[in-house]
């Protein structure tokens, strides 16, 4: 997934406006320390890739599922999970 991720994250046009630090978090690219109740919050978790030093934010994550449920070719070889549907109700 963080593969998928951090593709779907590179196309341009995704809007992200922060790719390299966690959106909760504390440390050094809000990645150091886990996140919890006091830790420091992004004010824009919209733009933000990651939203803690391991889960990707809820907009990366929708992004990431429908590219991987009917994204491109360069996203998902040999076919998308729209295609590989498809061809299991035709065989």
């Amino acid at each position: 997934m963080v593969m998928g991720t951090l593709g779907v994250a590179a196309d341009s046009g995704t809007g992200f406006t922060n790719t390299d630090s966690a959106c909760c978090g504390s440390g050094i690219m809000g990645a150091e320390d886990d996140c919890l109740p006091n830790s420091t919050l992004c004010t824009d978790h919209e733009g933000f890739l990651f939203w803690d030093h391991v889960h990707p934010s809820q907009r990366s994550a929708q992004l990431t599922a429908a590219t991987f449920y009917d994204g491109m070719s360069h996203f998902t070889t040999p076919f998308n999970f729209k295609q590989l549907v498809a061809k299991k109700m035709t065989d």
